[in-house]
Order: structure tokens, then sequence, then C-alpha cells
């Protein structure tokens, strides 16, 4: 059984005594066993960059991309690495033939970056930007699904719907 506290967290991670750090969407702390294997590599990368960049790199994104497509039950051709979310959402509303009268789906406390990206690809391609106004307090997930389901079943013209748990404001 997984525990939590101020031990695990002393014992998983590096935060400095008294902190509690909670942004891990913009700046990841990462355990220590990630940490240790990152230094791990690092070493060989320094001991060794030519060889590194040459060939181990490639093998190490592959493998990894490989074990991230087998946990999330993902199709390797069809799945990449980004930087971030944001940058993940750029890159799939680019990819997509949006066109004047199509529409993007997000709700209101939709991070203010990738509501940004909505916004732009709606100006870029003509297509619109509809928002479900999620309002506090929530009080079941139903409710919540009862508003997305209103939302598609009013406006068939929705062709992606952008859903993420980093946030932005919750207009509260």
């Amino acid at each position: 059984m997984a525990t939590f506290g101020r031990d695990t967290e002393k014992l998983l991670f590096r935060h400095e005594e008294g902190a509690t750090f909670l942004n891990h969407g913009s700046w990841g702390s990462v355990p220590r066993p990630v940490y240790d294997e990152r230094l791990r590599l690092l070493d060989e990368q320094e001991s060794a960059p030519d060889r590194w960049f040459r060939w181990r790199v490639a093998d190490l994104w592959t493998d990894n991309l490989e074990a991230a497509c087998r946990f999330v039950g993902a199709q390797f051709q069809n799945t990449a690495f980004v930087r971030n979310a944001t940058t993940a959402v750029n890159t799939v509303l680019k990819s997509l033939p949006l066109k004047s009268g199509d529409a993007i789906l997000v709700y209101s406390w939709t991070h203010h970056a990738v509501r940004n990206i909505c916004d732009a690809t709606a100006q870029r391609t003509g297509a619109d930007v509809l928002s479900v106004d999620i309002k506090i307090p929530i009080k079941s997930r139903h409710d919540i699904v009862a508003q997305y389901r209103e939302m598609l079943d009013t406006h068939p013209n929705v062709k992606i719907a952008v859903l993420g748990k980093i946030m932005g404001s919750s207009h509260a």
C-alpha cells in the first residue's frame, strides 16, 4: 500500500526542509530513484559523448517511448514525446484539418497557455472555441459529464475536446 506524508517525501524527494512543493505541472521535481538514474545517464554521456549522441540517445528514446506506449496502451507509430502539455496541444491542433464552422471544446478552467493555443488555432482556421462552464462546488462527476454531453449534443460541429488536469483560474 502506498504511503504519503512528510516521511515519504523525505525518503523519495530532495526538497528543502519545510518546503511543500505543489507545482509539478511547470517545473517537476522527480523522485530520488529517477534523479539517480538521470545522474547515471549523465555520467554515461560525459564519458563518451560521441557514442552517446550518435547511437545511445536514439536507442534510449525508442526504448522509453515503447515502454510509455505499453503503459498507456498506445501504438508506437502514433506516439511522440513532447517537452510539455502545451507543446502537445499545439502539435495536435496544428495537425487537424479544422475549418470555418468547426469547433474546439475547452472548459472554463482550461490552462491559459492551452486556451491561447485554441484561440490562435480558431483564428487561423476559422473554427470556433466553445467552453463548458464548470462551477464550484462540483457536486459530482456526473454533473460534469452531463454538461459535456449537453454541449456535444447541441454543438455537433465540435471536432476536438481539449481536456486537462492542469488548470488555469477556477473563476470561483
